[in-house]
């Protein structure tokens, strides 16, 4: 994917590491539980997150999202 964007890609199993360290988090899965707490990310940060379209899924905490 690196070469394909012409920048560098990095995997992490640290999902809390990552996230708390990312200005910009975008997930896309059909995950049935959160991928991540609200609280692990930084003040001010973006999430763009392609939601489900089943309504057993959640990939996204609650406390991740502000109505």
């Amino acid at each position: 994917m690196s070469d394909r964007l012409k920048l560098e890609v990095v995997t992490s199993a640290d999902v809390e590491r990552s996230v708390s360290a990312a200005d910009v988090v975008t997930t896309a899965t059909g995950a049935r539980t959160p991928l991540f707490d609200g609280p692990w990310l930084k003040p001010g940060g973006h999430v763009n997150a392609i939601r489900s379209t089943y309504a057993d899924r959640q990939r996204d905490a609650a406390t991740a999202v502000r109505p």
